[in-house]
Formats: structure tokens, sequence, C-alpha cells
């Protein structure tokens, strides 16, 4: 867990910024949620605090879930490419129809992860006479892996939208009491 605060600081107790931009533009978002919940006295304070926390945290993590999308398209665009150039005998299943038309694998397939792997194996060919000819066949495996850091985003954004209704709550409820004077 900590590695994981080190790494998108989605879990970090503390708020890392990269940069001096980056501190301001929290420090505004905080300066406006004050002057939207206008809390008095400490706790009030804090609960706001955290719940900038929290709004900072999942813009973060709606950002990577961005970046994460993009990248997921990009690679399985450039692997399902590949895989269609480049295979030298005839097309492979994956990429036509057993009517012999393209598959809608070419047209876009969004996957985690692909593993392609190719099984050749040399061996005489029946029919030859003299023995001496050597053919490489045998077999392409595909596995497509269907995991991927997006479920961690989606958690995390889960996680932060909890903690930040809680806060909200908690925050209405204090502040609905002290109006009421109790």
């Amino acid at each position: 867990m900590s590695q994981n605060a080190r790494t998108h600081g989605l879990l970090a107790k503390k708020l890392l910024f990269q940069s001096d931009e980056e501190k301001s533009d929290f420090e505004q978002l905080h300066c406006e949620l004050e002057q939207d919940r206008q809390p008095v006295g400490p706790v009030e304070r804090a609960l706001v605090e955290e719940a900038a926390v929290c709004l900072w945290k999942l813009q973060s993590a709606n950002g990577w879930e961005m970046r994460e999308l993009d990248n997921r398209r990009a690679a399985s665009t450039a692997i399902m490419k590949t895989l269609s150039e480049s295979h030298e005998q005839e097309r492979l299943p994956l990429f036509t129809k057993w009517d012999g038309k393209a598959s809608a694998a070419q047209l876009g397939w969004d996957c985690e992860e692909l593993v392609v792997r190719c099984d050749k194996r040399d061996f005489k060919q029946e029919g030859d006479s003299s023995g001496d000819r050597k053919s490489k066949a045998g077999n392409v495996q595909i596995e497509a892996k269907l995991t991927t850091s997006l479920d961690s985003i989606l958690r995390y954004q889960a996680v932060i939208k909890r903690d930040l209704y809680r806060v909200l709550a908690e925050l209405r409820e204090m502040q609905r009491e002290r109006r009421e004077g109790g």
C-alpha cells in the first residue's frame, strides 16, 4: 500500500504536489470550498480541508483513468495491427470470420494484455523421398488478460467518493446542529 501511495498519491496520507502550480491549484480549491461551506471552528475547517483533499484525489484519479484508457487503446491497436500485418502464413482466425471476411478485431479491439505464443517445430515433410527437406510448422496460441490497472483506479475512485460524501455529510450535520443551537 505504501508503494501505491508513492506511485500515484491516491492512498497517501499527505498530498504531494509535482509543482508549485499544483499546490496553488489545491489551495485555490480549498479556499473555494471554505467560501462555499463557511466553516466555523477548527473541526469544521478540518472537515472542509478533508473534503478538498478528497476532491483533489478524485481529480487525480480521473486524470489517471483517462491516461490509462488512452494507453490501453494505443497498446491494443498497436498489438492488433502488428499481429494482423506480420503473420507470415495465412491470416489468423482472429482477424477473419468463418466466411473469410474481416472480423471486428481489426476495426478496434481493447484488451489490457495480449500474450501470443508461437510454437514452431522442425519436421520432415511427408512425401519427400530425399528426407532432407524440413519446414517449420506449429501453432499460435493467443491469450487475452482482461484485468487492468483500470480496476484499481475505479476502486480508488469509489473509496475517495465514499470518503468525500461522508465528510460532506458530517460537515452538513455539524453546521445544522450549530445553526439550531444544539
